[in-house]
């Protein structure tokens, strides 16, 4: 085999690392040139397998004789319907039949898949997940092909951009664990449902798929891959774990945990809380994360033994986590270990091989939907798979076990394994030693008492899938195990078998010194049901100190051992984590019984963490709403409010807004001569912020007499407060405010649009206005609002043929804005003029073919095929993508920073008006504050350019919705709750649409942001904004 390494040192600067590049070539006709990937000092990379062999891998697993099973695309973006339709995606086998650690032999092991997305082989057989369902694919009759195929468990949405089933990954306890994505689900175990929901879950189930449960989940968009320790930790990537600005993360799985995003509150609320949603362990910033391992050799060396390996999709880059522990968890930190410098190079995942050297998965440039990376799928760039290892480190011997004679050897042979330092034999002894059952055990026993620290764990392993009497005794024992570890992974199994004779003794570890044993020993009681258990662990509550995971354990278990009379008693405790853990015990267990009067004082507690979690019950509970209105009476009847009350009241003012006891309320206090402008401010903008409000009767006087005052803010509050509740009676005071040339003009535009979605054309005075201030204003956000105003009016065909003007002048942003006024009529000469207009405009390229036709579609047939004009011009700008951003890459080059740091904050291309660096800017698009860390300067060059295509703003869609009342919102959603939508559009905040007065909600076809900038700026001030981004870290 011709084989060669072309060794690269990068020489150390200044400190910096030294790094050597390798460059490989595989045993296959692949001649294509690869980019060098960038590993440290003292590693090196070898190309393993290439086309023909493999074209877009994705993920993979090893079998105990080497061979690699790899779940590959056929290179194609597909929605969920064509997927099902056409099953274009493989698992195809890879073999290195010579051993010198290059594959040579593919096969196709299983054909006609959706989109698989894990291989894990076990006890004979391929797992993969490609959804809608988990697999168990078998090859009986030793072809090499895959003749049966059983689902394991279904009922998993999925949408085809990868945010959907992922896995399975084989846990120490032997039951498999996997991935799903927030895209709903209706699975069931038989006849049983186990769960139908909206949000992403962490999965498990017996190989079987019997025991089929939810393990953790939350409101994150995508849990990608899980890794596992000796001790029973579960370690996973999330993609968009928190939004504005965007996080990906490690996180530590826990059971029974619920973990961000908060904005998704519909999904949240799925879920019994335990409090706040639980932490990350690292973040990764804006990376996408995928393939996770736990590194278990020592061929690396100690210092990478135990560390978690991620890929991420975005940055062409493998990062190295460094886990510390963290009170009953951990933290980690990040840094890079494999990087490429080509855009087209995307990791998707790692394995590690029984030599201890990593397997590195690059799926090629295929994918494309919701890539944040590039806009354009290239699926004639094929991946490859490449192999790092430690340069000079000492092979292992026989590092798979293929000389041992595993069908021969006795019980106490295989238990010696169990400590064995290959990591591969001691799983495979593992698995043997299982399968014999019960006759083991006392071998198995016997390297629990006295093996090393490795043997005992996997000796509690093996034990807990053996399951019988014997073995569950043998396991009960070391919970009194010296090694904190030891009795973590007793625990644990304990937690998975529910031995209920273990209880007295797991009630004891309610007190061990080590955090993370508690957390377990917590666990398993819950799950025991132990309900002497509850004193303990009220008790262990008030010794948790600052850690959330420990919390979390402790008040899951009062859930589910669920004993409300008992539980109260910690009501009364003076330890504040005392009560915040039973009071969300009681919320949540099934025979809870709180009532107001029990909860309600909490709102004053000194403590955050008890504030907070007293609100969230309150919320949960409408039928408290009297005592609420009662507290705020009291609240808002006196002196000024402490800050800290102030934000509970305005949390509580939100959610119970629509009731008539606090309307009266409200308009009782906006009454009040001697109100303070700030508590003013807070009536009228909770008012304005409540789902599905109306104008109460006792508001109408105050709310008209702070409308006309000269209070600029306390008059745009007011008319804020009119357009959210759609109130009539309003609109002459509105109107004259509009017209006034002295008042400020954000007081003007705001009056204005608290008038223009009302029935009837908007009045000519406040047409001429908005038409004006669109034109001359200096500022993006009162130009946009004013299109949007305008959008939203009633026009005449003569005011929208003098919409023309406008539209020549407009740019991208305003433009967007403004289309939804082109189809206001059907007359001939308006639209020509504006056909006309938008051919001249700099922010045509702003506009998608979907909306012209959309605008256009209803004209008369002379119009249409004018607007058709223009839609090809678009779609050829489509086709021009590649070179458009080639020519303007060269261009670009050599930006000034300072200079898009002015231009930026000058509104110059109006990106100020959406996105957010620092304390400057909007929240309609991603925080770009710290962007440069996670991408290349060509990647935010796509991202400008192409917006819609390049997929950047992931977790930033933008939705249409249109209500029953004949209102319709263009923007993104940056928040569910059960009864509303948040609609956040490019100016003003969040507005609330109650769900059920929403007609329909379907997905932009298009960004929120606008294509076209490359028109609006210069090449210069295109580079200029490229290099200040870039510099953003």
């Amino acid at each position: 085999m011709n084989k060669r390494l072309w060794p690269i040192v990068i020489v150390a600067i200044a400190g910096v690392a030294v790094y050597w590049i390798f460059q490989g070539k595989a045993a296959s006709p692949d001649d294509v040139q690869r980019p060098p990937l960038q590993v440290p000092d003292g590693f090196e990379v070898e190309l393993v397998a290439a086309p023909p062999l493999i074209q877009h891998p994705v993920m993979a697993g090893l079998d105990e004789q080497g061979r690699l099973f790899v779940a590959e695309n056929a290179g194609v973006n597909l929605a969920e319907d064509k997927l099902l339709e056409q099953l274009p995606n493989s698992v195809r086998v890879l073999e290195d039949s010579d051993g010198d650690g290059v594959f040579d032999r593919s096969s196709m092991f299983a054909d006609r898949m959706t989109f698989p997305q894990g291989a894990l082989w076990h006890d004979g057989a391929l797992y993969v997940g490609s959804p809608p369902s988990m697999w168990r694919l078998k090859d009986t009759d030793a072809d090499g092909v895959a003749d049966v195929r059983q689902e394991v468990a279904t009922g998993f949405d999925f949408t085809g951009n990868a945010a959907d089933i992922h896995g399975p990954f084989l846990s120490p306890t032997g039951r498999l664990f996997w991935c799903h994505g927030r895209k709903g689900h209706e699975v069931y175990e038989g006849d049983r449902l186990v769960s139908k929901a909206q949000g992403a879950r962490i999965w498990t189930a017996r190989p079987d798929g019997s025991g089929l449960e939810v393990f953790a989940g939350g409101g994150m968009d995508n849990p990608t891959e899980l890794a596992f320790t000796d001790e029973g930790d579960i370690f996973g990537t999330v993609n968009i774990l928190l939004s504005a600005p965007r996080v990906d993360a490690v996180v530590h799985w826990v059971y029974g945990g619920v973990y961000p995003r908060a904005d998704q509150e519909q999904v949240l609320a799925e879920f019994k809380r335990t409090g706040d949603l639980l932490p990350l362990t690292a973040n990764l910033g804006h990376v996408a994360p995928a393939g996770l391992l736990r590194y278990r050799s020592r061929q690396f060396g100690q210092a990478y033994r135990d560390n978690l390996f991620l890929a991420e999709f975005n940055t062409h880059r493998i990062m190295r986590v460094i886990l510390e522990r963290n009170g009953s968890s951990f933290s980690g930190q990040a840094e890079v270990f494999v990087s490429s410098s080509s855009p087209d190079v995307h990791f998707t995942d790692l394995i590690e091989d029984a030599d201890g050297s990593l397997l590195v998965i690059d799926t090629g440039g295929w994918f494309r939907r919701g890539c944040p990376t590039s806009g354009v799928a290239k699926p004639n760039l094929q991946g490859a798979i490449y192999r790092v290892r430690k340069t000079g480190a000492r092979p292992i011997a026989d590092p798979r076990g293929l000389d041992i004679d595993w069908a021969g050897s006795s019980a106490a042979e295989l238990a010696a394994l169990l400590g064995d330092d290959r990591f591969a034999v001691r799983d495979r002894a593992v698995a043997e030693l299982a399968a014999r059952g019960g006759s083991v055990v006392t071998e198995v026993q016997k390297m629990l008492q006295s093996g090393n620290r490795q043997a005992r764990l996997q000796a509690i392993w093996t034990l807990t899938r053996i399951e019988t009497k014997g073995a569950r005794q043998a396991i009960r024992s070391a919970l009194d195990n010296p090694d904190a570890g030891v009795r973590q992974a007793a625990c644990r199994s304990i937690f998975t078998t529910r031995d209920k004779e273990s209880a007295m003794r797991l009630d004891a570890l309610l007190q061990d010194e080590a955090p993370q044993v508690r957390r377990e020993a917590a666990a398993a009681l819950g799950r025991l049901k132990e309900g002497r258990a509850v004193e303990r662990l009220l008790q262990a509550l008030a010794n948790t100190g600052e850690d959330p995971m420990l919390q979390h354990a402790l008040t899951h278990a009062l859930i589910e051992i669920d004993q409300p009379q008992t539980t109260a008693v910690g009501l009364a405790s003076s330890n504040p984590k005392v009560k915040r853990g039973v009071l969300m015990a009681l919320s949540a267990m099934e025979s809870g019984q709180l009532k107001a009067q029990q909860v309600l004082p909490l709102l004053e507690s000194d403590a955050s963490e008890l504030r907070r979690a007293a609100l969230m019950v309150i919320q949960e509970r409408d039928e408290w709403k009297d005592a609420v209105a009662a507290l705020l009476d009291q609240w808002l009847g006196g002196a000024a409010l402490p800050p800290t009350r102030a934000d509970v009241a305005r949390e509580l003012l939100v959610h119970f807004g629509t009731e008539p006891a606090v309307q009266r309320l409200m308009g009782r206090v906006l009454r009040r001569s001697d109100l303070s402008g700030d508590e003013r401010q807070l009536v009228l903008q909770s008012a304005a912020r409540t789902p599905g409000v109306t104008m109460h009767a006792s508001w109408i006087q105050p709310v008209k007499e702070l409308l006309v005052s000269d209070d600029s803010e306390a008059s745009i509050a007011a008319s804020r407060l009119i357009r959210a509740s759609q109130a009539r009676g309003f609109d002459s005071e509105l109107a004259r405010i509009g017209s006034d040339p002295n008042r400020d003009p954000l007081v003007r535009v705001t009056a204005l649009e608290a008038v223009s979605g009302h029935e009837g054309p908007i009045a000519e005075s406040a047409f001429e206005l908005l038409a004006q201030l669109f034109g001359s204003s200096d500022t993006v956000a009162l130009r946009v609002q004013s299109a949007q105003m305008l959008a939203d009016s009633r026009l005449s065909p003569q005011q929208v043929s003098q919409l023309g003007p406008l539209v020549a002048e407009a740019g991208p942003m305003e433009l967007r804005a403004l289309a939804p006024a082109f189809g206001k009529t059907k007359d001939a000469a308006a639209g020509t003029a504006l056909i006309e207009a938008l051919s001249h405009s700099p922010g045509l390229f702003g506009l998608t073919p979907w909306e012209i036709r959309r605008y256009f579609g209803e004209y008369p047939e002379p119009v249409v095929t004018q607007a058709e004009a223009l839609v090809a011009k678009l779609v050829q700008r489509e086709r021009d993508k590649e070179s458009r951003l080639s020519e303007l890459q060269t261009a670009v080059q050599g930006g000034d920073s300072e200079r898009g740091r002015q231009a930026f904050q000058s509104g110059k291309g109006s990106c100020v008006a959406c996105h957010r660096i620092g304390e400057l800017g909007g929240d309609v698009g991603p925080d770009l504050s710290t962007i440069g860390r996670s991408r290349s300067a060509r990647e935010l060059l796509d991202a400008i350019v192409y917006p819609t295509e390049s997929g950047f703003a992931r977790g930033y869609e933008a939705y249409s919705i249109s209500t029953r009342d004949g209102q319709s919102y263009v923007g993104t959603v940056p928040r569910e709750t059960p009864d509303s939508i948040y609609v956040t559009q490019v100016t003003g905040p969040p507005l609330a649409v109650p769900r059920d007065q929403i007609q329909k909600m379907e997905p932009s076809p298009s960004s929120l942001m606008p294509p076209g900038l490359d028109r609006l700026l210069s090449p210069q001030e295109l580079g200029d904004l490229v290099a200040y981004l870039h510099s953003l870290r």
